[in-house]
């Protein structure tokens, strides 16, 4: 029979069954033996393990017979389909009980098989054999009633190591070594088990390190011609058969390679905190020896099930899409540049850990532009491995079929935002809004364990100050939530936070101080005045969802020429949703003096004739909404005074906003024609609101 590679391996039994036979006459129960959905790479076809053998048990566990061995040819080769399989029938007596333990392998397999006890001991000797493939099934105890049919499908008790490098890398290091020709190949894993119970499928770890460590002796590197599981440009150097357990576990890889099979010019790369699974396909490739730093560990679903495993830089030249979830290892370092690609985990949230994008244990970076996605979390810095995240740029989008976050932290795990954009996509609005229990977070800690700093990013519905899902002994400790200290969450669009290093003011005398100072000032309340604050230092006011507005009252001369005055070749930018509200008197929202520059990014500007006034220097309105709430008609909503126009030192350039009343690319005020829109921009009218757009 030729044994192909499985994915899924599953034992269950057909309804095919004839039952009627007297207790102790012989029935025949046909074992339909197959290894289905196929690997198509042609390492691990496992097309090599064409001897079949299988032993029957009685009820005592006692072998019936000999163990019986039958080549493939000899199995009705002609009922064989196109997914391999092979009817075995077997004569038994009706009335008993029986298990039956199937194994197949290669006729130079390194497995040895004690059938009495039903465990495997594995000792492989050189390195890149495909012959050690093999594959098992164990069929359980079970009483016969009559002829019928049992399907069977095989185990392989292997995960299967690829290691490779980069086209040139060899002969790169050789140069660097006096023109040594690498062509042989050894590996040495260390922390593996050596044998495996068929039955139960359980392996064991010796606390014998010495007992645990096989080595895959100098072999040819042969496989040059062969395509590596991983799309690139790689030369594959070896491909091992390592006996694994069912669950994930960590081993250590020594890679050596030598200009002859007596190690000769050795060269060796250790790789440690590499995890090897049964059925799965674990990957190391890269500069393994050109470079120290740059190489990649994963591993992919050559057999049944997935997860991947980074180390090294990886830099992303177009989009990538994985069904699996990526790795970090305990000890190891990644850097992973999006350069304006995409990463998206397709993988479904059917499990724990099923749906993550990339679970860390050991060190992260994430740099550049793109979107990182994934159903569950997109992040999650995890255990007590002193796993670290470092994320400087990138949209990161999770949550979209779990209930969960976009960037998750537990146990020792710490994550240090400085830019990027994150979401959890809220299936139910009202999660958000209620900030109820089991809400979608783009950010969360774990059980109060877990460390989440800010110091820079956006947020959709999301405030990293004010999560509103965290018990209430971690806010009391946390009184600015996940932002760092020194820094602020802004309200800059509705439900859209945006964290910056800004002073936070709450009263009048708070705001006159930080603009006196200048930098970054973040309002954290509402505030009314009666008289201007002048700003003449560079500044970047977040109004942050508040409100500046007059004290109520009759208008009176020279006491308030405007809000916020900008003198002394000040450069001002003024950001954030939130209002400046100058309608309660005859003054100006903004005013420009002394040559400085302001820039309007967003906002609602209101006054009681003009809302932004040039007397010498320049106003870029951006964005925002602009109001005159006086009789005027908005016919000054946006001025400059007229000589200072004229002469070229008062200018107004509007690229993006809404005004009410008033058409910038048209403002009669200054003079028929005057136009504020530069080339490149267009100015349209609804319902009196001119809105100006890029064309």
């Amino acid at each position: 029979m030729t044994m192909l590679a499985a994915v899924t391996l599953l034992a269950s039994c057909s309804k095919e069954e004839t039952p009627g036979q007297t207790n102790g006459e012989e029935s025949i129960v046909t074992f339909s033996l197959s290894t289905s959905d196929l690997a198509t790479k042609a390492l691990g076809d496992g097309k090599t393990a064409q001897e079949l053998y299988y032993a029957v048990y009685d009820a005592s566990g006692k072998i019936v017979d000999a163990v019986s061995l039958i080549h493939g040819e000899d199995v009705n080769p002609d009922k064989m389909d196109e997914n391999s399989q092979a009817n075995v029938p077997i004569q038994l007596l009706n009335g008993q009980k029986y298990s039956i333990l199937f194994w197949a392998e290669s006729s130079n397999s390194a497995c040895e098989i004690a059938w009495d006890n039903k465990t495997m001991t594995y000792s492989p000797e050189v390195a890149n054999q495909e012959a050690y493939d093999a594959f098992y099934a164990y069929v359980p105890e079970f009483t016969v009633t009559g002829n019928k049919t049992e399907t069977v499908k095989m185990y392989r008790p292997f995960a299967q190591l690829n290691i490779a490098t980069t086209k040139g890398d060899l002969d790169e290091l050789g140069e660097y070594k006096g023109g040594v020709q690498y062509k042989y190949a050894k590996v040495i894993v260390k922390g593996v088990p050596t044998s495996m119970n068929l039955e139960t499928g359980a392996t064991e770890i010796s606390d014998d390190a010495t007992k645990n460590t096989v080595t895959y002796g100098y072999s040819e590197i042969s496989l040059t011609d062969t395509d590596f599981p991983v799309a690139g440009d790689y030369d594959y150097l070896s491909m091992n058969y390592v006996l694994a357990g069912a669950e994930k576990h960590l081993v250590e890889v020594v890679m050596d390679i030598a200009a002859g099979t007596d190690g000769n010019e050795s060269y060796s790369r250790t790789f440690a905190n590499v995890p090897v699974q049964r059925n799965y396909r674990t990957n190391i490739y890269g500069d393994l020896y050109a470079s120290t730093f740059n190489y990649n560990v994963e591993i992919t679903p050559a057999f049944d099930g997935h997860y991947q495993l980074l180390s090294g830089v990886v830099d992303l030249y177009s989009d990538l899409e994985v069904d699996k979830t990526f790795v970090v290892a305990a000890g190891d370092e990644a850097i992973i540049n999006l350069n304006g690609n995409n990463f998206v985990n397709n993988s479904e949230n059917t499990d724990y850990e099923v749906g993550d994008g990339i679970i860390v244990y050991g060190k992260l970076t994430i740099k550049g532009e793109g979107t990182v996605q994934a159903p569950t979390r997109v992040i999650w810095a995890r255990g007590d491995t002193g796993a670290e995240v470092n994320i400087y740029g990138g949209n990161y989008i999770g949550s979209l079929d779990g209930n969960s976050s976009a960037i998750y932290a537990s146990g020792n795990g710490v994550v240090n935002i400085y830019g990027g954009v994150y979401e959890a996509k809220v299936a139910d609005k009202k999660s958000f809004e209620n900030k109820t229990e089991g809400v979608y977070t783009a950010l969360n800690v774990y059980d109060n364990k877990g460390t989440i700093n800010v110091y820079g990013g956006t947020f959709i519905n999301f405030d990293p100050a004010n999560p509103g899902t965290e018990p209430a002994d971690w806010n009391a400790t946390h009184p600015n939530g996940f932002v760092a200290d020194g820094y602020v969450s802004v309200k800059v669009a509705e439900n859209t936070y945006k964290v910056v290093k800004a002073v936070a003011v709450s009263t009048v005398d708070e705001l006159k101080s930080a603009i006196e100072n200048g930098g970054e000032v973040a309002l954290a309340a509402d505030m009314a005045f009666d008289e201007a604050i002048v700003a003449n230092k560079d500044l970047v006011l977040h109004l942050n969802g508040k409100k500046l507005s007059t004290t109520k009252g009759v208008y009176k001369p020279n006491v308030v020429t405007a809000l916020i005055n900008v003198q002394g070749g000040a450069n001002v930018t003024i950001s954030g949703e939130g209002k400046i509200d100058a309608s309660q008197h005859n003054d100006y929202a903004v005013e420009v003096r002394g040559g400085s520059t302001v820039t309007i990014l967003d906002g609602e500007y209101k006054a009681s004739v003009t809302a932004v006034n040039v007397i010498k220097g320049t106003a870029n309105i951006k964005g925002g909404y602009f109001e005159d709430t006086s009789v005027y008609n908005g016919n000054y909503l946006i001025n400059c005074i007229d000589d200072a126009y004229d002469a070229g030192k008062a200018k107004v350039i509007v690229t993006g906003g809404s005004f009410k009343n008033f058409n910038p690319a048209n403002n009669t005020a200054e003079g028929e024609g005057t136009d504020f829109v530069p080339e490149g921009y267009t100015s349209t009218e609804a319902s009196d609101v001119w809105t100006v757009t890029e064309e």
